[in-house]
């Protein structure tokens, strides 16, 4: 179709460009082959129509040149290189025309976003819940899975409240999602306590042994529950007056000895529980300076017998072995793990309730706390999560947390826990 052109009259009127009506029959056999080669390649040159035998000429030999240019040869109008028996030099390599500029995208191209590109995932926070940050990655992946329909991406779903796994018929229990409402818990570490941070109260006055002088420290309070540290140098002191409230303290540092009105004696030291029921009286002595964490109950009544000698109560650490423990048993609240709680009560007299508690990791939801309990953290290591707000305090063996009466919120345990709890 490009080398071979016709006449007017179908035949064959040249080749190349070069008419060949008239030629000899043994010019055609050596022009026939060369059309035969060239017509194998891959360039495609379109001859118009000749309208004289020297444009065909200039035609064909523009079309030799592009040939030459495709193959990387130079054209066939170039002269040879001098010196070299009429042979051509080699092609050069190929090298890209040079450039002014590279090449830069307009200043105003920014690419469209997408509403379907996921979040980025947050920082690491050691204050911040991992189960919430678990529970907010299933649901994001669970919506990258959904089909995208339309222009505009559908929003997600929000974390939805908790709801048990599993709620026995049988226990009649009623789940109310957590109050919005409700108020924080307070939380303090044990260096909150350390005892430069206290206030100094000074000397003791009615002191008989010794010069002791006593510092304290509110962490906070809850109705007729308050909550604080309290540290006395070594000495002894009369308590003759009857305790008008009921006092829990736990010994982080020191020895000490309370003795009733009756002259027993109770002893005891780090790791220590003791109670202090409200109308006790006695003798204090500290006998190497002590550090403790303390709760005082504010209650109306003397709930002993005040016909009897009221008594204080000491709990040695070992008494919260697993082994003098209740039955471990698991929580049909959890949601997530299998977190399988026990509990040992200290004293229950009146409205106050002392005991320890442990659980294994796991997660559960509270509702609407009916009592106030303050609790000093004895091992592992948990999350509390407040639901009125999200935030969420990480919480470890030394540290002090005051739950308020009403509290909704969430429990994740990562370590073993054992506390201390008072509850009113």
């Amino acid at each position: 179709r490009l080398l071979i052109s016709t006449d007017d009259d179908g035949d064959v009127a040249t080749i190349i460009g070069i008419p060949i009506k008239h030629t000899p029959l043994n010019t055609m056999r050596l022009l026939l082959p060369l059309c035969l080669c060239l017509a194998s390649t891959s360039v495609a040159f379109q001859v118009p129509k000749p309208t004289s035998h020297a444009t065909s000429t200039a035609l064909f030999s523009d079309y030799l040149n592009g040939l030459s240019s495709f193959r990387g040869q130079p054209s066939y109008n170039q002269q040879p290189p001098s010196g070299g028996g009429g042979r051509r030099a080699p092609p050069p390599s190929y090298a890209p025309p040079p450039s002014s500029q590279s090449y830069a995208p307009p200043p105003s191209y920014a690419p469209a976003p997408n509403p379907f590109a996921p979040a980025p995932a947050p920082a690491y926070n050691p204050n911040q819940n991992p189960f919430q940050q678990q529970q907010q990655q299933q649901q994001q992946q669970q919506f990258q899975q959904q089909p995208q329909r339309g222009f505009s991406a559908p929003a997600p779903a929000p974390i939805p409240s908790f709801a048990p796994a599993s709620q026995p018929q049988s226990s009649g229990l009623v789940f109310t999602p957590p109050n919005s409402y409700s108020p924080n818990f307070q939380h303090a570490t044990l260096d909150f306590f350390a005892i430069p941070n206290l206030k100094p109260k000074g000397p003791r006055a009615n002191a008989d042994v010794g010069q002791p002088h006593d510092s304290t420290l509110k962490l906070g309070e809850d109705g007729n529950v308050r909550s604080g540290s309290w540290w006395c140098a070594a000495g002894g002191w009369p308590s003759l007056k009857q305790r008008a409230t009921t006092e829990i303290f736990y010994v982080l540092k020191g020895q000490g000895c309370l003795t009733d009105m009756d002259g027993t004696r109770h002893y005891f030291g780090p790791g220590d529980t003791v109670i202090l029921p409200k109308g006790w009286s006695g003798r204090w002595d500290v006998l190497e300076d002590i550090h403790k964490v303390w709760f005082v109950h504010d209650h109306p009544n003397i709930e002993h017998s005040t016909t009897e000698t009221i008594r204080v109560q000491v709990a040695n650490y070992h008494d919260f072995a697993p082994q003098n423990m209740d039955e471990c048993k698991p929580r049909t609240d959890a949601i997530h793990g299998t977190p399988c709680s026990s509990n040992k009560m200290l004293y229950n007299v009146g409205p106050t309730d002392v005991g320890v508690w442990t659980c294994t990791p796991g997660s559960f939801p509270v509702s609407s706390r009916r009592t106030t309990e303050c609790f000093h953290v004895l091992e592992g290591t948990f999350f509390l999560t407040n639901a009125s707000d999200g935030t969420a305090r990480r919480c470890e063996a030394g540290d002090t947390v005051i739950l308020p009466k009403g509290w909704s919120g969430y429990w994740d345990i990562i370590e073993p826990v054992k506390k201390l709890w008072v509850e009113v």
